[in-house]
């Protein structure tokens, strides 16, 4: 079952202090099967690919939501070499990405 998994990463972290941001609202309509607004998915595509901590979760104040079951891995050709992005999708990943894109391929 698809499942996004929150927890501390540092010893600062605690999972009380972070309800009610955007990325446990999002966590939470993920793991009861409320579907997410394109705005939402936009966020979750942004906040993944603009973190330096981890490849496919959002950290916020000590505790890392890792969304790994939700998003799909691309590799994408812009300006003639390739990069590789976790996404929830082609739009969102498209609307995240800047400037003229080649070509996008998903990996399964």
């Amino acid at each position: 079952m698809k499942e996004v998994k929150i927890y501390p990463f540092t010893e600062n972290g605690d999972v009380e202090r972070v309800k009610g941001t955007k990325p446990f609202i999002i966590a939470d309509k993920l793991n009861n099967g409320v579907k997410l607004t394109d705005s939402e998915k936009e966020y979750l595509t942004r906040s993944v690919n603009d973190n330096s901590y981890f490849k496919d979760s959002v950290p916020l104040m000590g505790v890392r939501f890792n969304f790994s079951d939700f998003l799909k891995t691309f590799v994408v050709k812009q300006h003639g070499s390739w990069h590789e992005y976790k996404a929830y999708n082609k739009s969102t990943l498209r609307a995240f990405i800047y400037g003229r894109i080649e070509k996008i391929i998903e990996i399964e």
